[in-house]
């Protein structure tokens, strides 16, 4: 039986004609990589699109050739600072050998720096990823947080341990990470696999998604022997400070901020104790939860049940798939649960609900922020700009924030069997 011609192979031939011969093929792949004198691997839970964009910049500004891809919902190859999405028109999207043919496509008779965000999340094919199409002088691991937890280990000194083990022999791992434990156990799984550690952890107070510029700053110094410039530095921490805040919402006498994009439970307990420092607020918290997204469902709950008990959280406003289940896990703070309907009108009364019972409060998105639903919500309380543009992210963007996976039930509002709930249960 004929399946006609593969075109990812046809592409990867065409690819190939344009290359020296001894570049050719996948074992020319494996020249080209180490005729590359410097390879960046961005490992990491939170932010690594954002530090290889960085990455790229700053060894470009300082005169080299290079190259970066970024993965994720928006997948982009980078040379020479222009971007050039790259088309998935297949399922599973994401395979290594994309790196491959975007490497050859974007070669272009020479590279100084290659910059790789690593898209694997399972132990085994970090290490494939790492030790096959990237072979980095340079790994970054910028934070070790709870995702994936399937497939990267149940706990999160298990995750550290499959970052630190999968870097190649040789290398250079430099760490954001700023948790005690969760930073031995990356450094020990390094050195036990012949891997330098460098530890570039954020020192004192700082904003979330601050270990972005320690890290890049350790590798351009272990790299060209010179890091970042303090007004740099100045100007990106001002930058993270200023969307690391309430925000005043179009609902009258009420602060919020869209914490959905940020969809770990540490991102979300990081960025709750840095917006409450110095003159906390009574807040409560909006929700909405996926039917394919039970870990997350699970952990979530346990972080609103502490909330509640600690007396840190007045109310808990749910929607979407489960949002009875987490109403029932939390009945013993039942009078304090809503529940809504998935559609615009559940949308539209947790939001009249809000600017009635949070007044002089604030409110915080969780969970997730892609379908309907909370966009509805989060576009209701945002205010708008001198532009006209709605301000729903808080200013600026951080390096923190949620990409969807591109799944169809990221893009709907599916409800399980259980979730048939009334308009809002009092």
């Amino acid at each position: 039986m004929s399946f006609g011609i593969d075109p990812v192979r046809q592409a990867a031939k065409g690819l190939d004609a344009g290359l020296p011969p001894s570049y050719r093929g996948r074992r020319g792949y494996s020249r080209l990589l180490l005729d590359i004198p410097i390879r960046v691997s961005i490992s990491g839970t939170r932010g690594k699109s954002s530090l290889t964009e960085a990455c790229e910049r700053e060894f470009r500004e300082r005169g080299y050739q290079t190259y970066a891809k970024s993965t994720g919902t928006d997948p982009v190859s980078i040379r020479q600072g222009v971007s050039h999405p790259i088309a998935r028109p297949q399922r599973p999207a994401a395979l290594f050998d994309e790196n491959i043919r975007e490497i050859k496509r974007w070669w272009g008779g020479g590279l100084d720096v290659l910059v790789l965000e690593n898209q694997a999340i399972s132990p085994y094919t970090m290490r494939v990823f790492n030790h096959r199409f990237c072979r980095p002088h340079y790994l970054l691991v910028l934070n070790v947080r709870a995702d994936h937890m399937a497939e990267m280990g149940e706990n999160l000194l298990m995750h550290a341990q499959a970052f630190g083990r999968s870097a190649p022999p040789g290398s250079t791992l430099i760490s954001g990470e700023s948790d005690p434990e969760r930073a031995y156990q990356l450094r020990r799984a390094a050195e036990g696999v012949d891997v330098r550690f460098v530890d570039a952890s954020p020192r004192g107070i700082h904003p979330p998604g601050y270990e972005s510029l320690t890290v890049l700053d350790a590798l351009l110094r272990a790299a060209l022997g010179d890091g970042l410039s303090v007004p740099y530095v100045d100007r990106e921490r001002q930058r993270l400070e200023d969307h690391f805040r309430w925000r005043r919402s179009a609902l009258p006498g009420i602060d919020w901020f869209q914490g959905a994009e940020i969809n770990d439970i540490d991102s979300t307990r990081v960025i709750l104790r840095y917006l409450q420092r110095g003159n906390p607020r009574r807040v409560s918290f909006i929700g909405y939860f996926r039917a394919d997204r039970r870990d997350r469902t699970r952990d979530y709950v346990d972080f609103l049940g502490e909330a509640l008990a600690a007396g840190e959280c007045e109310r808990v406003y749910v929607a979407g798939g489960g949002a009875t289940a987490v109403r029932r896990r939390l009945r013993a703070w039942k009078d304090r649960i809503r529940v809504y309907y998935d559609d615009p009108e559940g949308a539209s009364l947790l939001v009249d609900t809000v600017a009635v019972e949070c007044r002089d409060e604030a409110v915080m998105t969780i969970v997730n922020a892609v379908p309907p639903f909370p966009r509805a919500v989060a576009s209701a309380l945002a205010r708008r700009g001198p532009d006209g543009a709605v301000d729903t992210e808080g200013g600026g963007g951080s390096d923190l924030s949620e990409q969807s996976d591109g799944s169809p039930a990221s893009e709907s509002a599916a409800l399980s069997d259980d979730a048939i709930e009334p308009r809002v249960a009092q």
